[in-house]
Protein backbone atom coordinates (compact mmCIF):
# COMPACT_ATOMS: atom_id res chain seq x y z
CA UNK A 1 0.00 0.00 0.00
CA UNK A 2 1.04 3.29 -0.39
CA UNK A 3 0.25 6.66 1.12
CA UNK A 4 -1.45 9.42 -1.31
CA UNK A 5 -1.92 13.19 -0.41
CA UNK A 6 -4.76 15.34 -1.70
CA UNK A 7 -3.68 17.88 -4.56
CA UNK A 8 -4.72 21.44 -4.85
CA UNK A 9 -4.12 23.29 -8.12
CA UNK A 10 -3.98 26.94 -8.72
CA UNK A 11 -4.22 28.07 -12.52
CA UNK A 12 -1.57 29.58 -14.07
CA UNK A 13 -1.83 32.79 -15.99
CA UNK A 14 0.04 32.39 -19.63
CA UNK A 15 2.06 35.56 -18.37
CA UNK A 16 2.83 34.26 -14.82
CA UNK A 17 5.82 32.66 -15.74
CA UNK A 18 6.94 35.45 -17.59
CA UNK A 19 6.39 38.03 -14.45
CA UNK A 20 7.71 35.15 -11.63
CA UNK A 21 11.15 35.35 -13.58
CA UNK A 22 11.53 39.34 -13.52
CA UNK A 23 10.46 39.51 -10.09
CA UNK A 24 13.41 37.01 -9.49
CA UNK A 25 15.55 38.44 -11.16
CA UNK A 26 14.87 41.94 -10.43
CA UNK A 27 15.77 40.64 -6.22
CA UNK A 28 18.83 38.94 -7.69
CA UNK A 29 19.63 42.41 -9.25
CA UNK A 30 19.17 44.29 -5.81
CA UNK A 31 20.87 41.37 -4.09
CA UNK A 32 24.09 42.12 -5.94
CA UNK A 33 23.61 46.01 -5.18
CA UNK A 34 22.81 45.81 -1.77
CA UNK A 35 24.03 42.59 0.58
CA UNK A 36 21.36 43.96 2.72
CA UNK A 37 18.36 43.83 0.73
CA UNK A 38 17.20 40.41 2.77
CA UNK A 39 16.92 42.70 5.51
CA UNK A 40 14.97 45.32 3.98
CA UNK A 41 12.21 42.83 2.38
CA UNK A 42 8.62 42.88 3.67
CA UNK A 43 6.03 40.57 2.78
CA UNK A 44 2.81 39.85 3.60
CA UNK A 45 0.37 37.54 2.87
CA UNK A 46 -3.40 36.58 3.88
CA UNK A 47 -4.58 32.90 4.65
CA UNK A 48 -8.13 31.61 4.90
CA UNK A 49 -9.35 29.23 7.37
CA UNK A 50 -13.03 27.20 6.98
CA UNK A 51 -14.83 26.32 9.90
CA UNK A 52 -16.61 23.28 7.95
CA UNK A 53 -14.27 20.48 9.00
CA UNK A 54 -12.70 20.40 5.62
CA UNK A 55 -9.23 18.98 6.21
CA UNK A 56 -5.97 20.74 5.17
CA UNK A 57 -4.37 19.25 2.49
CA UNK A 58 -0.79 19.62 3.57
CA UNK A 59 -1.81 17.11 6.85
CA UNK A 60 -4.42 14.81 5.08
CA UNK A 61 -2.81 11.19 3.54
CA UNK A 62 -4.89 8.29 3.06
CA UNK A 63 -3.35 4.74 2.40
CA UNK A 64 -4.54 2.46 -0.59
CA UNK A 65 -3.09 0.20 -3.36
CA UNK A 66 -3.94 2.92 -5.62
CA UNK A 67 -4.61 6.38 -6.13
CA UNK A 68 -8.47 6.96 -5.13
CA UNK A 69 -8.76 9.85 -7.13
CA UNK A 70 -10.85 11.24 -4.31
CA UNK A 71 -13.17 14.15 -4.23
CA UNK A 72 -14.53 16.30 -1.00
CA UNK A 73 -17.75 18.24 -1.35
CA UNK A 74 -17.80 21.55 -0.03
CA UNK A 75 -19.95 24.31 0.18
CA UNK A 76 -19.69 27.08 -2.19
CA UNK A 77 -20.27 29.36 0.88
CA UNK A 78 -18.27 27.87 3.71
CA UNK A 79 -17.78 29.54 7.21
CA UNK A 80 -14.38 30.56 7.33
CA UNK A 81 -12.12 32.82 8.71
CA UNK A 82 -9.16 34.86 6.82
CA UNK A 83 -5.92 36.32 8.59
CA UNK A 84 -3.64 38.78 7.50
CA UNK A 85 -0.15 38.79 8.49
CA UNK A 86 3.16 40.30 7.44
CA UNK A 87 7.17 39.43 7.92
CA UNK A 88 10.38 41.35 8.42
CA UNK A 89 13.88 39.23 8.61
CA UNK A 90 11.60 37.20 10.80
CA UNK A 91 9.67 39.40 13.16
CA UNK A 92 5.86 39.08 12.63
CA UNK A 93 3.94 42.42 11.86
CA UNK A 94 0.18 41.01 12.53
CA UNK A 95 -1.58 38.79 12.41
CA UNK A 96 -4.78 40.47 12.33
CA UNK A 97 -8.52 38.92 11.13
CA UNK A 98 -10.82 40.18 8.37
CA UNK A 99 -13.44 40.98 9.81
CA UNK A 100 -16.40 43.57 10.40
CA UNK A 101 -17.24 45.80 13.54
CA UNK A 102 -19.27 42.76 14.66
CA UNK A 103 -16.44 40.38 14.32
CA UNK A 104 -18.05 37.97 11.74
CA UNK A 105 -15.79 37.14 9.17
CA UNK A 106 -15.77 39.05 5.72
CA UNK A 107 -14.63 38.98 1.91
CA UNK A 108 -11.44 40.00 1.50
CA UNK A 109 -11.82 43.43 -1.24
CA UNK A 110 -8.95 45.06 -2.40
CA UNK A 111 -10.17 48.44 -0.39
CA UNK A 112 -10.04 45.89 3.09
CA UNK A 113 -6.61 44.33 2.41
CA UNK A 114 -4.99 48.19 1.39
CA UNK A 115 -6.35 49.05 4.79
CA UNK A 116 -4.36 46.25 6.66
CA UNK A 117 -1.43 47.71 5.10
CA UNK A 118 -2.02 51.30 6.04
CA UNK A 119 -3.53 50.15 9.65
CA UNK A 120 -1.27 47.40 10.48
CA UNK A 121 1.76 47.29 8.14
CA UNK A 122 2.96 50.76 8.13
CA UNK A 123 2.32 50.73 12.14
CA UNK A 124 4.53 47.25 12.23
CA UNK A 125 7.38 49.33 10.13
CA UNK A 126 7.93 52.19 12.62
CA UNK A 127 8.06 49.77 15.36
CA UNK A 128 10.70 47.98 13.85
CA UNK A 129 12.18 51.64 13.50
CA UNK A 130 12.53 50.52 9.66
CA UNK A 131 13.82 53.21 6.99
CA UNK A 132 14.73 51.86 3.50
CA UNK A 133 12.52 48.90 2.33
CA UNK A 134 11.02 46.70 -0.21
CA UNK A 135 7.68 45.53 0.09
CA UNK A 136 6.23 42.41 -1.62
CA UNK A 137 2.52 41.38 -1.17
Amino acid sequence: MLTYKIQLFQKLLPRDPDQRAEYSNAILRLSGENEYVSSKLIMSDDAHFLFSGHVNKQNSRFWGTQNAQLIQDTSLHPLNTSVWCGIHAGNLIGSNFFENDQNVAVTVTAERYQDKIRNFLVPGIWAFSLADIIFQS
